[in-house]
């Protein structure tokens, strides 16, 4: 199952003690590029999509706010579009979807 990351909500953003105690929380992001990763070239911005990816862990950081940590990725798979798959697969993933819609 995967796990939701925390942020803050966007209407909380402007509370003043918030912006003081600066405990926002944003949402993870790294950048990538197509030829790392050609798929997004496929990709629509807005659109989800899943991503299972395999981290090294490169530093921990611990202080009087919390603990955070940052990671390299170092292996990546992500989920095909229907357009990307092959017959067996889309049969697979189609036959998936119509026992969702039962």
């Amino acid at each position: 199952m995967m796990k939701k990351i925390k942020t803050t909500p966007p209407e909380e953003m402007d509370v003043p003690e918030v912006a003081k105690g600066s405990s926002r929380l944003y949402p993870v992001s790294f950048g990538v590029d197509a030829k790392q990763m050609p798929e997004i070239t496929n990709w629509k911005v807005g659109k989800e999509y899943k991503m299972v990816i395999k981290v090294k862990m490169t530093g921990l950081r611990k202080n009087e706010r919390g603990t955070s940590a940052d990671f390299e990725i170092t292996a990546y798979e992500s989920e095909k579009t229907p357009e990307e798959m092959d017959d067996k697969e889309f049969s697979e993933y189609s036959g998936k979807m119509l026992s969702k819609n039962i």
